[in-house]
């Protein structure tokens, strides 16, 4: 899957998440594949953020990636 279908789905399945017709086990399940997909998403956006910092010269550390609304 792809970095943005991955947005997608965590954002699909916070919908679900939000549904009171959301059966238990299946919000359980939900929940797992949810943060299973968030991890990897941290993954690919910190790497995606060394490339960055990399390619303008920047110390690693130096940089903080602040939240957009």
């Amino acid at each position: 899957m792809s970095f943005e279908s991955d947005i997608k789905r965590v954002e699909q399945i916070a919908e679900l998440l939000s549904s009171s017709q959301t059966p238990l086990e299946e919000a359980i399940a939900l929940f797992e594949e949810g943060m299973a997909l968030t991890k990897a998403l941290e993954k690919t956006l910190s790497s995606a953020k060394q490339s960055v910092q990399i390619v303008r010269g920047e110390s690693v550390d130096s940089v903080e990636i602040t939240a957009m609304e």
